[in-house]
């Protein structure tokens, strides 16, 4: 079953409710990019309370991060507003510009070096471009790190 409309009518309804809150807010007709058919929403309500599960969102850099990072002036909004919320997030160094099997060593390292946490696991491995195929390889690698 296809779940795009549900997968754009998440984020949709958050900058809906709380888009004022942030510093680079856009309505959700500029923030997304919509691709081929529109997909139909689901209408299911959208839960905006406090996180339940507090999950820890951890990104590898992508392509090029290394190279432009000093020019950019990151002063951590969307961190700042996802702790507002119960979440969490940071950035793992990765070598942007290198192989997925070494960056697979350095996110295994990241992990690895994370306290263990209380209760059933928070952390969600996300990635965008390059970062992707490097929590793949991570995963395929280390499948119980």
């Amino acid at each position: 079953m296809d779940k795009q409309g549900r997968s754009q009518e998440i984020p949709c309804a958050i900058l809906k409710a709380l888009g004022a809150e942030l510093p680079d807010y856009r309505p959700c007709e500029q923030a997304l990019t919509r691709v081929g058919a529109k997909p139909l929403p689901t209408g299911k309500a959208v839960e905006l309370g406090p996180s339940k599960r507090h999950l820890l969102a951890a990104v590898p850099h992508s392509v090029g991060y290394d190279c432009f990072e000093p020019w950019l002036d990151t002063p951590d909004t969307v961190v700042t507003h996802l702790r507002r919320y119960g979440f969490d997030a940071m950035l793992i160094n990765v070598e942007a510009l290198s192989s997925s099997t070494n960056n697979s060593h350095r996110i295994r390292d990241a992990v690895m070096a994370m306290p263990a946490p209380e209760g059933e696991p928070r952390l969600v491995l996300t990635g965008y471009s390059k970062g992707a195929p490097d929590i793949f390889e991570a995963l395929f690698a280390y499948p119980k790190a």
